[in-house]
């Protein structure tokens, strides 16, 4: 591998330091076999030690029986159609059994719940919402769809799968949820923006999970309840240790205070979102990692429709703003935080340094932005700033709109097997029709130049970052 560790870590995300030195006899690579506590375990270029704090296929397998009873229930009573809003009914006097229980659920806060600590883990996102963003986009979406039973799901519903247009805007409403929920009393019970559309989400969750159980090719036995205990928990690693992880690969250097802070931020939202607390599994910073590794042993096993979703999701938003990367160079981005093992069952282009370069760049613009929000008199300003620029895009690349979490595509039964993706070709690789992509020259010179207000200096911000890490160099 190439010395890359003056812009990133050596090893990569989720690749235990002690790799190179086990020998391949001794590692575990068979998901079928229970490991034994101290077994060295690789899976898909995932590796690390089996502990007492990790699941057991057995274990996993009875929470894909478990769906969210009180969702499910409170649905069934309200009578909610596809575009009806669920706070209406929670919020109204009299309401059936099954609403009252879930709101109770709702508005009873945890008992662990400390508002400071939330505070400040709304804020580690907001800091660092620049490799955050990334990490999301790029290995956490890209690389959970080489879990194909948690795909049937989403092919069924055709939200991230077939027109790159729906896709597109699909993600900035994610953005949306996130945005909400980092909001300062964001989180609150009844008042919050945040608390509102975990609510609002939740509920189209259980209008999915309704419409596929009563569909005869849903195949209970093998895929499980849709939309499950053990797909929400992933979901909420995907916002959670994928992210720290991944910052720490990037070089970000984030304290153990502030890990813990931001995992207590997504076990609150899990508790909002359905996820039961004995089955949080951000309920501390090793039992979420060791879950996660848990969870990607036990359903990632990449076939033909994780790569089609995969390169669809890249060519979706490739050329597009706000960063306007081709799809070669958000493809690389894919590999350097997958991997190259999981890259390749994902069937991503191969390894190309000159793109390894510009994301390490990158990389160290967004670390010089965030330690920005750390300076005296002017570190205020800077999250505010990043906060306006989070909501902003939210809102405009949603055409100027915000959701309210309408299940816009019911699901069908038409796309279990072929999910009906969207392969680009009308567009070629690198994303909308007659665009071609930047190139590398093209790509620095946007991502330092170009559009937006204040973009024209982040030349200036690059090259005193540059000199910080050589006057750093110096004093070391």
């Amino acid at each position: 591998m190439a010395p890359w560790w003056f812009l990133h870590r050596a090893h990569q995300p989720f690749q235990h330091p002690n790799t190179p030195n086990i020998p391949s006899d001794t590692t575990l690579s068979d998901a079928t076999i229970n490991p034994t506590v101290g077994d060295f375990i690789d899976h898909l270029g995932l590796t690390f030690y089996w502990s007492k704090e990790h699941r057991t296929a057995q274990q996993l397998d009875q929470l894909r029986t478990i769906g969210d009873g009180l969702a499910d229930e409170a649905l069934v009573a309200m009578q909610l159609g596809a575009s009806d809003d669920p706070m209406k009914h929670l919020n109204q006097p009299n309401q059936p059994i099954p609403v009252q229980a879930l709101h109770k659920q709702l508005t009873s806060v945890p008992s662990w719940v400390d508002w400071d600590q939330i505070k400040r883990g709304q804020e580690v996102f907001v800091r660092y919402a620049g490799g955050s963003g990334l990490t999301l986009l790029h290995c956490s979406l890209v690389g959970g769809f080489g879990a194909p039973k948690i795909n049937k799901v989403l092919g069924s519903t055709g939200y991230l799968s077939r027109s790159c247009h729906t896709t597109y805007v699909r993600l900035f409403e994610t953005l949306q949820m996130i945005v909400d929920c980092t909001e300062t009393d964001g989180l609150l019970p009844t008042t919050g923006v945040g608390w509102q559309a975990c609510v609002r989400v939740r509920m189209l969750h259980a209008k999915v999970r309704k419409h596929l159980l009563a569909m005869e090719k849903w195949q209970r036995k093998e895929w499980g309840v849709p939309i499950n205990q053990e797909d929400m928990g992933a979901t909420l690693l995907s916002f959670q240790i994928i992210v720290l992880e991944c910052l720490d690969y990037m070089n970000f250097n984030l304290s153990l205070q502030e890990q813990h802070d931001y995992t207590a931020l997504w076990r609150l939202i899990g508790y909002y979102s359905g996820v039961e607390e004995q089955y949080n599994p951000c309920s501390s910073y090793s039992y979420s990692r060791a879950t996660l590794e848990s969870i990607t042993r036990h359903i990632v096993t990449p076939d033909d429709t994780s790569s089609q979703m995969s390169n669809h999701m890249l060519r979706a938003v490739a050329n597009k703003p706000p960063l306007h990367l081709s799809y070669e160079s958000g493809a690389q981005l894919s590999r350097m935080l997958l991997g190259d093992v999981g890259a390749d069952r994902l069937k991503l282009p191969k390894e190309h340094w000159w793109w390894h370069v510009f994301h390490g760049m990158h990389f160290m613009l967004l670390r010089w932005v965030a330690n920005m929000t750390r300076m005296p008199l002017v570190g205020r300003g800077m999250m505010e700033t990043q906060r306006m620029v989070l909501r902003r895009a939210a809102k405009t690349f949603q055409g100027g709109k915000r959701t309210k979490y309408f299940l816009k595509h019911p699901p069908d039964d038409r796309h279990f097997e072929d999910l009906g993706v969207d392969d680009g070709t009308a567009g070629g690789a690198g994303g909308p029709p007659n665009q071609k992509g930047r190139g590398i020259t093209g790509n620095a010179l946007f991502l330092m130049c170009g559009k937006g207000k204040g973009m024209h200096v982040a030349l200036f911000v690059l090259l005193v970052g540059l000199l910080w890490k050589m006057w750093a160099w110096v004093l070391s």
